[in-house]
């Protein structure tokens, strides 16, 4: 059997949070954008403090997950389209 590497993975509503998590240890957090994220009660991320927070992450060899989960309905489709767009090209998981 292969040994795998337990990950820590550590919620970030704020850039602030996102920092202590990656200060304290986590192998990596999760990151919600200002749309489609349904951690309504955190402050969540412009897309300008996304690119600050993967570059943050990546200058410590860490990972990022961006969460989209919301319930999307059809209307929602074209500008989840254009989110992954953006994220493909800031690259969260990209190390």
């Amino acid at each position: 059997m292969q040994n795998k590497k337990i990950e820590l993975l550590a919620p970030a509503g704020d850039f602030d949070k996102m920092k202590v998590a990656i200060e304290a240890g986590a192998d990596a957090v999760y990151l919600g954008g200002k749309k489609f994220s349904l951690r309504s009660f955190s402050n969540n991320f412009s897309d300008e403090e996304l690119i600050k927070a993967i570059e943050y992450i990546h200058e410590n060899s860490k990972k990022a997950y961006v969460t989209l989960n919301i319930f999307a309905h059809v209307y929602h489709l074209d500008e989840i389209k254009e989110f992954l767009k953006f994220l493909q090209s800031i690259k969260p998981m990209v190390l």
